[in-house]
Formats: C-alpha cells, structure tokens, sequence
C-alpha cells in the first residue's frame, strides 16, 4: 500500500500500528492507519474568494444567485434563461457538480447530488486538542460511511464532517443533521459526550457510479465535475483543462474525457437510495468495529 501511494504521490506515506496511534490520534476506534506528511490543506472559501477576485481582474463578470434554466440549442451558440431573464452566448460550460439539478437531462442521469455536512465544536481546553489530536493532523476515517476531520486553524475547536441525507435547510432538519454528524463524532472520541456543538453547515457534493470525475462535450455544452468528494484540487485542475478545451487547445486532452460516463436504470437525478445505503454501511462498519 505505501508502495502504491509512494508512487502516485512525493509524500513520504508511513504506516502506524494501532498500539503507536495515539501518538496520531486519541482514539480506540481505528485498527492503525497511514500518515502522509506530504498533504495539506487550504480554506476552501478564501481560496474560491482568490480565484474569483483573480477572475475580476482580469475583467470576467460573476453573477451570483442566478439560476440558469431551459439551456437549447441555436444556429450558432445557445439560448438560456438566468431567472427568467433570455441570455445567449456562443459557448456554455456546465461546472455545477452537484447542483447540476435539470438544467441538462444528460448530467441529471449520471451526476448524483449528496450531501455533506460539518460540524465544529466548541472550544476545547487545551490538554483536550493535545490528548484527541497531539499532531494537528488533517484526519479522515476509512469507513464504509466516510468522516473526515480536522483542528480548527486556531487549534482551539475539532471540524467534523460527513453524510448528512436532508438538505432542505429546514431548522429542525439542521439540527438533526448535526445531531446525527455528533453521533459519528462521539464514535471517535467519546470523552466528548459532553461537548457542545457550536457550527452547522452542508452543501452537495457530485457523485459518479464509476466513482471519478469527468470532463465532456455534451451535444456542444462543455461540462466538468462530479469529483466525488474531492473537488479543491480537482476541480482547479479539470476546470483548467476544459478551459483549454474551449479555445480549441490540445493542451486540453485529459484521460477524464475518455472515461465512459455510465448512468444507472434506476436513477433519474434523485438519490433516493442514499439512506438506504447509509444505514446499511453503517450498520457493516458497526460490525467490522466489534
């Protein structure tokens, strides 16, 4: 495995046995995992602010809070609505992941919409922080139902995330959403069962059936995502790629524009099936933790 990941990436990937992780992380949950000192992070919201301060510079026009609706065809570009109001334009890039909704029927078969939720703690002491999280790690289980998780940038909270199945924003879906994200927490840590929860929040995510994402010409509508759950970088560097793609530059060939994009019979945009399956799997991972 470290051989394997040594390969596709210079991070300089370990292994630590279960009896040495707690140097990594204070919980019994895990049987050992793997460090990988070579990754980082980044504010995904600061990042996106930069990008799009960049993009006004250099003198692109971002409209936001515009819902964009019955996307055809012309002789020589494409007519759609932008709340209500008829635009055209001579090229169209569909980078909605998982907001994609019905704005193209292709995408709606084959992009599924899950949520994803996170949580923050309140502040902890700090011999807390040193006892849970003694390195400030980025940290992320490797589960059926995936959780994923950090130290705030101050040290001071733990940021949790994971599934969440309602979206609606509804106050009482919200709470128990975060409810549910603190009963993922509490498998970790335990010794947080008084802790309180201080910060909610959710988005979708686009998920693939063949689990990658992808980049397409779809009858003329160019069109990047789905990166299942790991958008911050491969977003930048697809969205680069299609980019190219649209002024006609061969620099824009990516193996992501060769991969079949399949759908399934039974999905028609909705995920239906995601609770189904999240009980499921976390009723196979309670067993595999036994």
């Amino acid at each position: 495995m470290i051989d394997r990941i040594s390969k596709a990436a210079a991070c300089d990937a370990y292994m630590v046995p279960r009896a040495e992780q707690h140097a990594e992380i204070g919980t019994d949950l895990y049987h050992g995992g793997v460090v990988m000192p070579g990754y980082a992070g980044l504010h995904p919201a600061k990042y996106v602010k930069g990008l799009a301060d960049a993009a006004t510079r250099l003198g692109v026009k971002i409209h936001s809070n515009a819902r964009v609706s019955d996307l055809s065809s012309t002789s020589n570009g494409f007519r759609f609505k932008v709340n209500g109001r008829d635009v055209t334009a001579s090229q169209v890039l569909l980078a909605t992941n998982g907001y994609s909704g019905t704005v193209s029927p292709y995408l709606k078969r084959r992009v599924m919409p899950i949520g994803s939720g996170i949580i923050a703690t309140e502040p902890l002491p700090p011999e807390v922080m040193d006892r849970l999280m003694p390195k400030r790690r980025m940290l992320a289980g490797s589960q059926r139902v995936v959780t994923y998780y950090r130290p705030s940038p101050d040290g001071t909270r733990i940021i949790f995330g994971g599934r969440v199945l309602d979206m609606s924003g509804r106050e009482k879906v919200n709470v128990a959403n975060a409810r549910y994200l603190r009963s993922l927490l509490l498998q970790v840590f335990p010794e947080l069962e008084s802790t309180k929860i201080s910060h909610y929040w959710h988005g979708l995510l686009g998920f693939t059936f063949d689990h990658f994402p992808h980049v397409r010409n779809i009858d003329g509508v160019f069109f990047s995502g789905a990166y299942n759950g790991t958008g911050v970088a491969r977003a930048s560097f697809l969205g680069k790629r299609v980019a190219q793609q649209m002024l006609g530059s061969s620099e824009g060939k990516t193996v992501y524009s060769d991969l079949k994009f399949s759908g399934r019979p039974y999905f028609n945009g909705t995920s239906w099936f995601l609770p189904i399956a999240v009980r499921y799997y976390g009723l196979m991972d309670k067993w595999d933790q036994r």
